[in-house]
């Protein structure tokens, strides 16, 4: 009976030390892996503290950690968050604000300088440009293939100016293109942080099992010898 005790005891403790390095090495991937993430995003990123946050709780999965920590790192990655998305909000509000004050001014107060000049300037290209086109027709009368190259010159100059007018009535939607990416990538270090905090209670689940289960172990053991040795007394 106390040699299946001692057996049942060593096969525990061999479970709990392959739990203990199947965590070590899970945490010790993680942190890999953010670490290389944070290598890849500039230095005045928003996304850098929450980074740094989740290097951390991957270095603190490898120790042993109680409820207090698990709830102080949670609410550290709240904050963290929090913060990062007000401070992307802030700047998205700001270049809005400022697109909108140019765009406003641009309309109410254009550019005046030099008006006459770029008046005679243009009528200038314009004269050229008819010439131009009444030479190239006369060209095209002569060779019909010239005049499909110049249909479609005149498709694609078209197009780029309608994109060029879309861009120009627009100026507010191009600068929010840069910053729409942000709240994706944050809810997804949000939602890695959460997981982090729920490996770390599961862990502290299981260690506490496995503290009871040996406990239960010990006692088994000391009964069992006390009446080994009681019954050899007898």
């Amino acid at each position: 009976m106390l040699h299946a005790g001692l057996l049942l005891a060593a096969a525990t403790a061999t479970a709990a030390a392959a739990a203990t390095a199947t965590a070590t090495a899970a945490a010790g991937n993680v942190q890999m892996r953010s670490s290389a993430a944070a290598e890849t995003i500039p230095a005045g990123s928003n996304l850098r503290p929450l980074l740094l946050l989740l290097l951390l709780l991957a270095a603190r999965l490898q120790q042993p950690l109680g409820m207090q920590e698990v709830t102080a790192a949670a609410t550290a990655a709240a904050k963290a968050s929090s913060a990062a998305a007000a401070t992307a909000a802030a700047k998205a509000s700001a270049a809005a604000t400022a697109a909108r004050g140019r765009y406003v001014q641009n309309l109410v107060h254009p550019p005046r300088v030099g008006v006459l000049q770029q008046q005679q300037q243009q009528q200038q290209q314009q004269q050229q440009q008819q010439q131009r086109t009444k030479k190239q027709e006369l060209k095209e009368q002569k060779h019909p293939q010239q005049q499909s190259r110049r249909q479609q010159k005149q498709q694609q100059k078209l197009q780029q100016k309608q994109q060029q007018k879309q861009q120009q009535q627009h100026p507010v939607k191009q600068e929010m293109e840069g910053t729409a990416s942000l709240p994706q990538e944050m809810q997804l270090l949000l939602l890695l942080l959460l997981l982090m905090a729920l490996q770390i209670m599961l862990r502290r689940r299981q260690q506490q099992q496995q503290q009871q289960q040996q406990q239960m172990l010990l006692l088994l053991l000391l009964l069992t010898s006390h009446n080994e040795v009681w019954g050899s007394a007898a």
